[in-house]
């Protein structure tokens, strides 16, 4: 996803704070699925989370999250490249 955003904004310098924000917020959401029963479904929307060892250990490799990573991965990739092919660079 830091590929496809570093080529959607105009300047490098306004992809890192957004960058930065967006780990944030994943990492938010996180945390609140783990505290509260009724938001588990945001751990599906942190990264972060995929691949904790507790989790790993116990239960095993979440395989909905796994195609949700790679899926989200792969897209943005994609969009990144034919983005970055029509780029006008302002270094």
């Amino acid at each position: 996803m830091g590929i496809f955003f570093s080529t959607v904004f105009p300047h490098y310098k306004q992809a890192v704070p957004f960058a930065v924000g967006l780990v944030f917020l994943t990492y938010l959401l996180g945390i609140v699925s783990a505290f509260a029963d009724s938001a588990a479904f945001l751990a599906y929307l942190s990264p972060i989370y995929y691949s904790l060892p507790n989790a790993l250990m116990a239960e095993g490799f979440n395989w909905m999250q796994l195609l949700l990573g790679t899926a989200v991965s792969i897209l943005s990739l994609v969009f990144g490249g034919i983005v970055y092919r029509h780029k006008d660079f302002k270094l």
